[in-house]
């Protein structure tokens, strides 16, 4: 497309940045770049353009958007509490750094069954090939009948916190009075008192480091752990309501 349509490498760097946010939007573009303008047609928005009258800034802010908006989708998509199997009670718990005793105790199996799981790489390539394909986490999730916070953790591998940030459609605040409206419904199970994510997610990123332990002594929902599992903390958490089945 970019050789066909005489793109320069801003446009072309753009529009592989929009393919990545958004296989509808770059379709949509691609289609109407391979499209004539009908005689007397009025155009309404930026994607209705010819692509080669777009300037890289431009594509690249059809992206952003885009981006925003499935974060946006995401975000209010209403949860399950799954029952989960074992080998991803066993994977998850090893994520949140939880040490093999007490997985192997917790779960009422011996040490052999949690060390063969615990690793699970057969899942785990599973989920990043399905994430490589342009599935969101959501899919994913229910697809494999993985929690979210599981599938999120490994999408955001590899990403700074900053970059975490980004990818969550959060704001990252730097003065230290912190105001959140919004429950973020991605993390945790609905539950009183439920907190708002970011709030977790700006204590992490001041006050800790990628692999550092937060402990959680009532988890209520499970809105920290969710949010370690994102930003690569290990969380121990606990709480007097026992959900072995959604929240080992």
């Amino acid at each position: 497309m970019s050789i066909q349509h005489r793109l320069n490498r801003s446009q072309t760097r753009a529009l592989a940045k929009l393919k990545d946010a958004s296989e509808e939007e770059f379709q949509e573009i691609a289609g109407i770049a391979q499209t004539p303008k009908p005689a007397g047609d009025v155009y309404k928005s930026a994607s209705d353009l010819n692509i080669s009258n777009l300037s890289g800034r431009e594509i690249e802010e059809i992206a952003t958007k885009a981006v925003r908006e499935k974060s946006r989708i995401e975000q209010n998509q209403p949860r399950k509490d799954l029952p989960l199997t074992l080998e991803v009670k066993i994977l998850v718990m090893a994520r949140l750094g939880i040490p093999v005793n007490r997985i192997a105790m917790r779960l009422k199996v011996n040490r052999k069954t949690v060390l063969k799981y615990c690793g699970n790489t057969s899942l785990l390539r599973i989920l990043r090939e399905s994430l490589s394909t342009g599935c969101s986490v959501f899919e994913t999730a229910r697809a494999n009948a993985c929690p979210e916070s599981l599938v999120r953790s490994i999408a955001l591998e590899g990403e700074t916190d900053q970059e975490r940030f980004r990818s969550l459609n959060w704001g990252l605040r730097t003065w230290d009075h912190w105001y959140f409206n919004d429950i973020d419904r991605r993390f945790g199970d609905d539950w009183p008192g439920r907190i708002p994510a970011q709030l977790v997610g700006h204590a992490l990123y001041y006050f800790t480091r990628e692999g550092d332990l937060v402990l959680d002594p009532m988890a209520g929902g499970g809105v920290v752990p969710d949010t370690c599992l994102a930003f690569q903390r290990k969380c121990w958490s606990f709480d007097i309501v026992d959900r072995l089945e959604t929240r080992p």
